[in-house]
């Protein structure tokens, strides 16, 4: 085993390109691509016909009764032509499809119809959300999830996100962002979280994008209540991180509310920092407070783990790739001893910023072991909205229960159980919120 993870390791290394040198950097890679927000997708206004055995599709066009139809696709199914037709705009789809039926040459015909996740389905289809392939069934299967713990659960759970700051004014986050403060103005803390780098914008919308609004995408937890802390921006160091670490574990609301932070994502490095003493202190604070923090493994495809992540009580996260539906290791995931488990973390579609950066984009694709660890964030704060609905198990024991949950229900995606590529596996959220109590097996 040691030698196939040593010469996997080298292998993955060498798909790496040279890592920039800050002391606290965002785990994304630079160069995927952005794409502009798509448009809602409207209705079909296409016939499906299927052909008796035998007969060609030039047969059936040559029809009067198909005139001004379009061929659009046409498949073997069966022994039998399966045939795509469009329909002209001023025509009746179903007067179409019955005009079809009733030719000799065809077996049935009926309008085409559009198709929408199983386990799940929006009143209001965000429209992004055909590209988020990570939600799919076969991959982390947040659409299952979803009918288990609903957003009015969630919406006592706070998730904090130390990162580069957040577009409060991004309307996914409309309502639910709370507790903003910066850590990057040389020491004085502020509330100016203004994300003019996109990746703080991008994590979040992975964790908690408002999902069924009809627009854009849907985070994984969509109805938690979301906290930005910018700890990234200018020369960002170690230390301010800690700093928004701590503010984000002590952060009480008004006590009447009933939310608190209990998940913290860091998606950050510091490179060749070993187990740092101080990120162990503070980790260990939130994990007394039943707070789960999860944390990015790092891009640079080695068999270490980087800090944070590195730490004891912090969920480390590693990313999987989607290879025509065949899920594994992404090229620049790094992995080894430290790795906790893996998530959905390329090509992974979510919220940028509605100016700066990535101005009048508002939604494009990002990799890196940054977008895997929040969605385990996300599936963290689902576990925690399903088992502990009245917000109050704040102890080291259920803050235990939640990583033992989280590990249980990954789908193994290497050698049986547990190994240095891929942890416990690639995290599935319908496992994870499936059981009737948190102690149960997935």
């Amino acid at each position: 085993m040691r030698a196939r993870v040593a010469i996997l390791a080298l292998l993955l290394a060498g798909c790496q390109a040279p890592r920039a040198t800050l002391q606290v950097q965002p785990m994304a890679t630079l160069s995927a691509p952005v794409i502009p927000a798509a448009k809602p997708v409207p209705a079909p206004h296409d016939v499906v016909v299927t052909l008796e055995p035998g007969v060609q599709t030039a047969t059936l066009l040559a029809d009067p009764a198909a005139k001004g139809l379009t061929l659009l696709g046409s498949v073997q199914l069966a022994g039998r032509t399966l045939l795509k037709l469009g329909v002209p705009a001023a025509d009746s789809v179903q007067d179409t499809a019955s005009r079809l039926a009733a030719l000799a040459t065809v077996e049935r015909a009926a309008p085409d119809k559009a198709i929408v996740p199983l386990g799940y389905s929006f009143t209001k289809q965000d429209p992004d959300f055909a590209l988020q392939w990570a939600h799919d069934p076969l991959h982390a299967d947040t659409t299952d999830a979803w009918t288990s713990v609903s957003a009015s659960q969630q919406s006592k759970i706070i998730v904090a996100v130390l990162d580069t700051g957040l577009d409060v004014t991004h309307p996914e986050f409309a309502g639910r962002v709370v507790g903003q403060q910066s850590f990057t103005g040389g020491g004085t803390p502020g509330t100016d979280v203004t994300d003019t780098d996109g990746h703080g914008t991008h994590v979040t919308g992975i964790i908690g994008a408002a999902g069924d609004n009809g627009i854009g995408v849907a985070g994984v937890a969509w109805g938690v209540k979301l906290m930005p802390v910018k700890v990234i921006g200018g020369l960002s160091t170690s230390f301010d991180a800690i700093a928004g670490l701590l503010y984000a574990i002590r952060y009480r609301p008004n006590p009447d509310d009933g939310s608190r932070v209990r998940v913290v994502n860091m998606s950050f490095g510091v490179p060749s920092a070993g187990v740092d003493a101080n990120f162990t202190d503070a980790i260990a604070e939130a994990h007394q407070d039943g707070i789960v923090v999860v944390s990015a493994a790092g891009n640079d495809g080695r068999d270490v783990v980087e800090s944070p992540a590195n730490t004891p009580n912090v969920v480390a996260v590693g990313a999987t790739a989607n290879y025509l539906g065949w899920e594994s290791l992404a090229t620049f995931s790094d992995f080894g001893p430290r790795l906790d488990l893996v998530a959905p973390g390329t090509d992974i579609e979510s919220t940028f910023p509605m100016s700066g950066a990535q101005a009048g984009s508002q939604y494009g694709l990002d990799s890196g072991t940054s977008m895997a660890s929040p969605f385990v964030a996300g599936v963290t704060a689902l576990v925690m909205a399903k088992y502990d609905p009245t917000n109050q198990s704040t102890t080291a024991a259920f803050a235990d229960k939640v990583r033992t949950r989280l590990l249980a229900a990954c789908d193994d995606l290497g050698t049986l159980g547990w190994d240095p590529i891929y942890g416990a596996g690639r995290i599935n959220a319908a496992r994870a919120v499936a059981p009737s109590t948190i102690d149960a097996t997935p």
